[in-house]
């Protein structure tokens, strides 16, 4: 991000500093008024010059891939998870078969450092796999229930497609949930196939209707998320998140694992 004048058409033109250097590739503004406002963003050079590389050699630009999906660290998050320091990112899901599932690596993970660098947010680590050749081995260091574990990790091709691919019981009747604000459904035909849930979710309570300003609207739930566990417990179905919410201590937070489009991620309820 820079404060440099960047106006339409400024695109693909060269960012200098004070001392002539090109530090990136303008790329975008942002604007209410179509002009310049004081904001602006590029591509850093360390990026471009690696991008530019790949399409000189190879003809195509090849990214690195570790298969999760991840998430900020959250004070909320963290607490719940139990991480001390607050430092690192959150793995909400793990793709199957990629290779931080062949690894061992599993939601709920928190990612500190990867090759001793450190991870602060979630563009720290996909610009790093990004910018690592497939084939690289990792060393990525990860805090799981308090405890430090270093998985060695053989990063794969990034398959566009596949990723692409990603982001495209009997039901019973719908439970509405009042005091939180939300009412939930059984995982069905009908249910799948009204939201449009994938099959790889097999199971879990579906979010059919969220009240605005209300706790799941604060917890960012939407219509059509799938809850699929609750304090690192399995939801099986509508009923089951029930008698977790009824069992849960009042004022205490429920940490939810939430599948949406098919990636999962982590938020406090």
């Amino acid at each position: 991000q820079t404060d440099a004048a960047i106006n339409p058409g400024n695109s693909g033109g060269a960012l200098l500093n004070l001392r002539g250097e090109l530090v990136g590739i303008n790329t975008a503004i942002f604007s209410r008024s179509g002009g310049y406002q004081g904001i602006g963003f590029a591509i850093p050079i360390s990026m471009a010059k690696r991008i530019s590389a790949d399409l000189i050699r190879d003809g195509e630009v090849t990214r690195g891939w570790l298969g999760v999906s991840i998430q900020p660290l959250e004070p909320e998050l963290a607490e719940a998870l139990g991480v001390k320091d607050r430092k690192g990112v959150l793995v909400g899901g793990v793709i199957p078969g990629s290779p931080a599932d062949k690894t061992g690596i599993k939601n709920g993970d928190v990612i500190l450092r990867v090759n001793e660098k450190p991870m602060q947010d979630p563009n720290d680590l996909l610009n790093y796999i990004a910018l690592q050749r497939p084939g690289t081995w990792l060393d990525v260091e990860i805090n799981r229930n308090g405890k430090t574990l270093v998985f060695k990790t053989k990063i794969t091709r990034r398959d566009e497609g596949r990723m692409a691919g990603l982001q495209n019981r009997e039901e019973g009747n719908a439970a509405e949930l009042s005091r939180q604000g939300m009412a939930i459904a059984n995982l069905s035909p009908d249910t799948r196939r009204r939201y449009d849930i994938p099959t790889t979710v097999t199971q879990g309570a579906v979010v059919t209707a969220v009240e605005l300003g209300s706790r799941a609207s604060r917890a960012r739930l939407r219509e059509g998320d799938v809850i699929v566990e609750a304090n690192r417990a399995r939801i099986l179905n509508a009923g089951n998140f029930q008698e977790t919410l009824r069992g849960a201590s009042r004022g205490n937070r429920i940490l939810l694992l939430v599948n949406r489009n098919g990636e999962t991620f982590f938020t406090t309820f």
